[in-house]
């Protein structure tokens, strides 16, 4: 009979400009952003993806894995 509420926990990622090695980082983000069972396995809820600042700033190759934006 106990009833909990709350709100989602959202996560964030970023990849720093001083990264060594920016291949890596751009995998390990693609990854990140394309295994939703992982997550899911694991008991988190999805959300889509969203770009919390300038989009044009994520690499190019990553922005499709996106949604959109989001304003704070």
């Amino acid at each position: 009979g106990e009833r909990v509420s709350g709100a989602p926990i959202l996560f964030t990622i970023t990849i720093p400009k001083t990264v060594q090695d920016q291949a890596a980082a751009k995998a390990f983000v693609r990854f990140l952003l394309s295994s939703p069972e992982l997550l899911k396995r694991f008991g988190f809820g999805i959300v889509e993806p969203r770009v919390g600042g300038d989009r044009a700033q994520v690499p190019a190759d990553l922005r499709g894995l996106c949604a959109g934006t989001d304003k704070p």
